[in-house]
């Protein structure tokens, strides 16, 4: 992402956007109604679905599967001010996968991150080289993020598909 796109990422909702406002959820915890997100990104968003880079089309294909993991993951979700590449509402969950150009842009990483924190969301992130040469660690490591985050948001965890016959 060059340094012009996160500056118009940083500005694409003008002012700063507040965020939606917490309330008390049936177990007394904090939640946010549903998420802000800029309307104008829903059209890149789109686009971005038709045009993912081939970590993201294996990562989505072979481990973000509601059979895989158990959870519905959108793709290409915008937020907020920003897209994040898959989104799982019910774990709050955003899973980025990041190329090499994002070695360049860690502070603007970090800073979205930041913010998807703010909103109640965990960001997890891979690189793309990890997705394609290491896709069964990913796996696992996913798999262990999700355990943690069923354990923090006090959800009863799924049971893995049955397989056989």
């Amino acid at each position: 992402m060059s340094q012009k796109e996160i500056q118009e990422d940083r500005n694409c909702m003008g002012e700063e956007s507040s965020l939606t406002p917490l309330t008390r959820g049936d177990k007394g915890g904090l939640v946010i109604k549903h998420l802000p997100y800029n309307l104008n990104l829903k059209s890149k968003a789109r686009e971005n679905r038709t045009t993912g880079c081939l970590p993201e089309v294996r990562i989505w294909r072979y481990i973000l599967s509601r059979k895989q993991t158990g959870y519905k993951f959108l793709r290409q979700k915008p937020v907020d001010r920003y897209i994040v590449d898959f989104y799982c509402s019910k774990l709050k969950l955003a899973v980025e996968i990041d190329g090499d150009g994002h070695a360049d842009q860690t502070d603007y990483d970090i800073e979205r991150s930041n913010r998807l924190k703010l909103l109640g969301i965990e960001v997890v992130r891979y690189f793309n080289n990890d997705v394609m040469c290491r896709l069964d660690g990913v796996y696992n490591d996913l798999m262990s993020r999700i355990r943690e985050r069923e354990r923090e948001l006090g959800i009863t965890p799924l049971c893995p598909p049955l397989s056989g016959g």
